[in-house]
């Protein structure tokens, strides 16, 4: 589905995208790719556990604005919001905020503790470095750029 010019469009455009967005999320954090249950529980809680996804949409819509397709920058797209989740998850701990709830969950250091929350954060950064390498052999472009976008989006 490409975006459209009406709000109902916009809607469903928004709803389909945060839904293929999820699905690949979904992939990254399988157990083909995280051979430790307990640890993939613990990605999946803090990447799967909710949110808006505007992030990734945002970041599809304008790379369909300027005539690519979505499956061209999805690794992209989930790498931002593997970014985001890594610092939401570290935001939350308590040597920041110290927050006990988020979107109407325990945050994720109230529920896995300090530790797996410090090891999630980087292993999501680290996801999020490979995808970001593979969507630019997927672009034919230096991995360098992408990193170049993501640090100032």
């Amino acid at each position: 589905m490409t975006l459209q010019s009406s709000t109902q469009h916009y809607s469903e455009y928004i709803r389909d995208m945060k839904a293929e967005v999820i699905r690949a999320l979904e992939t990254y954090l399988s157990p083909a790719y995280i051979p430790d249950p307990s640890f993939e529980e613990a990605t999946r809680y803090a990447v799967l556990g909710g949110g808006h996804r505007w992030r990734p949409v945002l970041l599809i819509a304008v790379a369909e604005m300027f005539g690519s397709s979505n499956d061209k920058v999805m690794l992209s797209a989930c790498a931002l919001e593997l970014i985001h989740s890594a610092s939401i998850i570290l935001d939350d701990s308590p040597c920041m905020d110290n927050a006990s709830m988020r979107r109407g969950k325990l945050t994720f250091h109230k529920v896995f503790g300090e530790a797996m929350t410090t090891l999630t954060t980087n292993y999501l950064v680290s996801v999020a470095d490979r995808l970001l390498v593979k969507n630019s052999e997927v672009l034919h472009i230096n991995p360098g750029t992408l990193f170049e976008y993501v640090e100032k989006a």
